[in-house]
């Protein structure tokens, strides 16, 4: 868990990056189609892949050598042995693991991290003199419900602020009885353990909201027009669609 052994299978070059992670399920399932929304409007992703599965890793290879623009890979193998609910907690937090990689190490300027399985409709942009976005809530009273983690935009000026949201992540699991974890039932699960990537940014977004250059996302009204969740109302297990998925692109 945590980010271990990363391996790069096609480079970041680009200044500017659409990142989002995903298990080889969830690639083949929905995150092509992400993949292939951002490349028809000239964006540029990167896709960690969150397992070892070299059949999946090839075809996301191919799959994004062959569009038009400049994508880039990478994956880590996950331990077996970790049980499902921590196992999904970190699949929602590795997105920020790679950015603040990819911040570090290459040449990128500024991300949009999304969840993988949305659609981008319609590009947006930074506003101006902004560096970091986040989907808040401040009058709920549950972290949980107080940010939306399905998108987060950083600026490299702004990167410090996942070492900060990283750590609360990695202190909140260790702290954390998973196999207690297991017996719960339902959503209470999901949401209060599984979700620890909404609840780490909402017990570290103090260290950015009051300065100047953060936003609130919820004043953009994306999704809809820019952003297509394929999250609830049933639309997963909805034949219809996968068809207007594979009618919309191609595949």
């Amino acid at each position: 868990m945590f980010y271990k052994n990363p391996t790069t299978l096609i480079p970041s070059t680009s200044k500017s990056k659409v990142i989002f992670a995903c298990d080889p399920n969830y690639w083949n399932l929905y995150s092509k189609y992400l993949a292939k929304s951002c490349d028809v409007h000239g964006i540029n992703v990167h896709v960690h892949i969150m397992g070892d599965d070299s059949q999946c890793l090839e075809d996301a290879k191919e799959f994004l050598t062959n569009l038009d623009n400049n994508h880039s890979l990478s994956y880590e193998p996950i331990d077996s042995s970790v049980l499902e609910i921590p196992k999904f907690s970190y699949y929602f937090i590795a997105r920020y693991y790679v950015a603040r990689d990819l911040f570090n190490n290459t040449e990128l300027e500024e991300a949009i991290i999304l969840d993988a399985d949305v659609i981008l409709e319609k590009p947006f942009d930074f506003p101006e003199n902004k560096d970091i976005g986040i989907f808040y809530r401040p009058a709920e009273e549950r972290p949980f419900r107080q940010v939306w983690g399905n998108l987060f935009m950083i600026k490299k000026s702004k990167s410090w602020y996942l070492d900060k949201l990283i750590a609360q992540y990695e202190s909140n699991y260790n702290s954390i009885d998973w196999a207690w974890v297991h017996t719960l039932k339902g959503k209470k699960r999901v949401q209060h353990y599984s979700g620890q990537d909404q609840i780490s940014i909402a017990e570290t977004i103090n260290y950015v909201k009051d300065d100047p250059g953060f936003f609130n996302l919820k004043s953009l009204k994306i999704f809809g027009p820019n952003i297509w969740s394929l999250t609830g109302d049933g639309q997963k297990s909805n034949p219809e669609t996968y068809e207007i998925l594979k009618s919309r692109f191609g595949f």
